[in-house]
């Protein structure tokens, strides 16, 4: 199995957008015949893989963790670069914008495929979790349990967020660790009420109608807006007294701020140069006429800056 779904995460990486659903087919027939998840060294070396989450393993993730808050993150190959969806609300721009191989991923690029280690994983973690849920969820479930009593014995808070790279349904593992504090960006339609220990914050896609119910919904909610902004922009933004900087640390669910927008800087990836044009990203006339759409624009104030 282990060499076999190697080298299918190998063709992946190194095929066609077009071509890789075919791929991650016979990776979906060569999943289906994985034996159930015994244990978590099993598992390991089923698929050769370190670990399924993650702890504290990226740059701003980081800047948690010296708020003495550990955080499991799940890392996927987002969108449908394993050729099985993962983002099914996101847009073209975000697509062409995602942060999938930005940060240590980037270190990656342009080496011959079958070296680049952290793509790999994470389009065969795609497809365990696309293919095998019960084998995902068996893992999830046996890391969070893990990392959350690493944690405790070290004086430090716990959080997961799942969907480090992806926009799919955890609520099963949600459910099952009500004592863990979870948290996510989303573009899927909220729904009415969420569990107790889950935070969303809402993520900006453009100024449709559509779009704009749901951003209207998030702040009814108490929800904050997730709004990418243009680098030449951030300082101004943060200083509107309807947002805040969203940079300072991944930690979503321990936000101060309620109903506002979350201001993230853009982050260099593969398509930053055509994507940062697009209306996915905004200047800060752009934030100024979300917060109109929206209602925040009636705040005092707020057309002093």
């Amino acid at each position: 199995m282990k060499k076999e779904i190697h080298n299918l995460a190998i063709r992946c990486i190194a095929a066609p957008l077009n071509e890789r659903p075919a791929i991650a087919k016979q990776a979906g027939d060569l999943l289906a015949s994985a034996p159930a998840f015994s244990t978590y060294a099993a598992f390991k070396r089923q698929f050769g893989l370190s670990y399924f989450a993650s702890v504290n393993s990226s740059a701003k993730i980081e800047k948690s963790a010296r708020k003495e808050v550990d955080t499991l993150i799940l890392y996927l190959a987002a969108s449908n670069n394993a050729g099985v969806e993962l983002c099914k609300s996101a847009t073209r721009e975000c697509r062409a914008l995602c942060l999938v191989c930005s940060g240590r991923a980037k270190m990656e690029n342009g080496r011959d495929h079958s070296k680049r280690r952290i793509a790999i994983a994470r389009v065969i973690k795609s497809w365990i979790m696309h293919f095998r849920e019960d084998i995902a969820r068996a893992v999830l479930a046996h890391e969070i349990a893990s990392k959350q009593a690493s944690a405790l014995r070290k004086g430090r808070s716990f959080a997961c967020r799942l969907n480090g790279t992806s926009d799919i349904d955890h609520s099963e593992t949600i459910a099952a660790f009500p004592s863990v504090e979870f948290y996510d960006y989303t573009k899927n339609n909220l729904p009415d009420t969420l569990p107790r220990n889950y935070s969303i914050c809402y993520s900006f896609a453009n100024f449709s109608s559509g779009r704009v119910k749901q951003y209207r919904k998030a702040l009814a909610m108490g929800l904050n807006i997730a709004v990418p902004v243009h680098a030449d922009a951030f300082e101004r933004a943060i200083s509107l007294p309807y947002a805040f900087d969203a940079d300072r640390d991944d930690l979503r669910h321990l936000d101060k701020e309620s109903g506002q927008l979350a201001i993230l800087k853009i982050k260099r990836s593969p398509n930053y140069e055509s994507g940062k044009q697009s209306e996915f990203v905004l200047g800060f006339e752009g934030v100024r006429e979300l917060a109109r759409l929206i209602g925040l624009g009636n705040l005092q104030g707020n057309l002093a800056a």
